[in-house]
């Protein structure tokens, strides 16, 4: 047996696992226990996250790029959305990202942003397709599905209505069923330096709501 052969032994200089999401040490960031919100799969350690003010769970942060592009934590609407109703329809899956009693916004990629209430009822699936009804009525006849309409979790009370707060601190699977359970975790909330590359959602409103300073690979906050 060489010295190469020896069992357990590696010495490509390869780091064997996942990378790491942080450059300083782990033990010394902000870290703190809490629930994500169900309906959302697997969310991938470092996703930017905002605490709905409904329940003050996390959920994944919206990225308001100013383009027609929708990430995970927005849901597209299925059906046009006409001035003065109360109802938007969206697909089943997308449904179980939400429960009653949720505040949630609208928005399209123009960007208009509309605060909707709290949503008072989640109808049954019929095709596929689910009514969520809440309690402030559309104001804008822009929020089709041409322009690309959407909902999301409110996480801030004035316009966009969304405010990144913490960075998730390993894998978790918040499930994907209308009758998942919050999903425990811990999150980083600061005093961590951070590598920019394995953060999920950072985009320049969240490094401004996270205090975050970027220097080359790293994003401190």
């Amino acid at each position: 047996m060489t010295m190469n052969d020896s069992p357990q032994v590696v010495r490509s200089g390869i780091t064997p696992g996942i990378k790491p999401l942080f450059h300083s040490r782990r033990e010394i960031a902000l870290l703190k226990d809490t629930c994500v919100k169900p309906g959302f799969g697997i969310l991938k350690q470092g996703t930017v996250l905002a605490a709905s003010v409904a329940d003050e769970l996390m959920t994944p942060n919206p990225i308001d790029a100013g383009t027609a592009a929708l990430d995970i934590a927005r849901v597209r609407i299925a059906a046009d959305a006409v001035t003065t109703e109360s109802t938007v329809t969206i697909s089943e899956a997308d449904a179980a990202k939400f429960r009653v009693g949720d505040s949630i916004v609208i928005n399209n990629s123009t960007p208009i942003y509309e605060d909707l209430g709290a949503i008072t009822a989640i109808s049954a699936p019929s095709s596929g397709i689910v009514t969520v009804t809440f309690t402030t009525a559309l104001a804008s006849g822009d929020l089709t599905t041409a322009l690309h309409a959407s909902i999301s979790h409110k996480t801030a009370a004035a316009s966009p209505f969304y405010k990144a707060s913490c960075v998730l601190d390993k894998d978790v699977d918040s499930g994907a069923s209308s009758t998942d359970q919050p999903a425990p975790t811990s999150v980083v909330f600061g005093n961590a330096m951070l590598y920019t590359v394995w953060l999920i959602g950072m985009s320049a409103k969240a490094i401004t709501d996270l205090g975050a300073k970027q220097h080359g690979v790293h994003t401190m906050f």
